[in-house]
């Protein structure tokens, strides 16, 4: 195997193992939908979870007016939440949106939250600046500013939040928002991700929490990622097996296939083996990592 480290190393790789020059207009391709592959495969063969490399941690405060946070925007799944109160830290049980909605209908302060949940609506388009914590918005390209979403833009500061109406009742006017800042007209994305919570939060509490990232696709602007400096090889493969299918070659997708899928399991035991065992898995300086 070549040393794969990044992209320029991966799409090397690519073109050197199917000795075809031509296709490096095609690497790209092959690259994202490795990638997808791989990601998918991981929660597909692993019980539903991600492994450790994908694994990220927040502490973010539930704003005290919506009672929502805003979802990191590369968050793909929940590992661990819990609620942090006067008398310690409590887990928060996962649930369905719509479950925290019927069971919880009344969406004003009630107590401390023991469940959570996404609620992935549709986002709005518009056009805004802000000063201070008021949002302006001078047009509307879709969807509708609604009290308690999210707003994300080029400058704008992470978990900004939407806390009342202006004279904007959805479209175009004013809007108060949580974090003062300024920042010029842009195109800003209204809502579309928050985690709710139920009871409905009677206080500003903070949530500690882990996820599953998403990583960026390898390109000419991103050189590494958490694949490329965990499980290079694999990606190789998978990156390989692509390039087969596409130059409809059953045998370099049946040689390609058959290590892809060797590397990914033996990485993903290994991972099983680090989460479940008394400590920290220590690799024998005789071996080597091959996945």
């Amino acid at each position: 195997m070549p040393t794969v480290t990044n992209y320029s190393t991966l799409s090397t790789a690519v073109t050197d193992f199917t000795h075809r020059s031509d296709l490096s207009a095609y690497v790209d391709y092959f690259i994202s939908s490795a990638h997808e592959r791989i990601i998918n495969d991981i929660f597909a063969l692993n019980d539903g979870l991600g492994v450790k490399a994908m694994e990220s941690t927040f502490g973010l405060a539930i704003d005290a007016t919506t009672g929502v946070i805003a979802v990191p925007s590369d968050y793909l799944q929940a590992r661990h939440f819990s609620v942090v109160n006067s008398a310690g830290s409590f887990d928060l049980i996962e649930k369905e949106a719509g479950w925290i909605y019927n069971v919880y209908p009344v969406r004003q302060a009630q107590g401390v939250p023991q469940y959570f949940a996404r609620d992935n609506t549709t986002a709005a388009s518009v056009t805004g600046s802000i000063s201070g914590t008021t949002l302006t918005v001078s047009a509307v390209a879709s969807g509708t500013v609604t009290v308690g979403a999210p707003i994300t833009g080029t400058g704008i500061t992470a978990n900004t939040l939407i806390t009342a109406l202006g004279t904007g009742t959805g479209g175009t006017g004013t809007y108060t928002i949580n974090n003062s800042q300024t920042v010029g007209s842009e195109t800003v994305t209204v809502g579309g991700d928050v985690f709710i919570f139920g009871p409905f939060p009677n206080s500003a509490y903070t949530v500690n929490g882990s996820y599953y990232a998403s990583a960026v696709v390898l390109s000419g602007s991103v050189g590494t990622n958490w694949l490329s400096s965990t499980i290079p090889n694999t990606l190789l493969a998978a990156t390989l097996l692509e390039a087969g299918q596409f130059v409809k070659d059953p045998g370099m997708v049946s040689l390609w296939g058959g290590i892809y899928q060797d590397k990914l399991g033996k990485f993903l035991a290994a991972d099983k083996a680090r989460r479940f065992a008394g400590g920290e898995m220590v690799i024998d300086s005789d071996t080597w990592t091959d996945w």
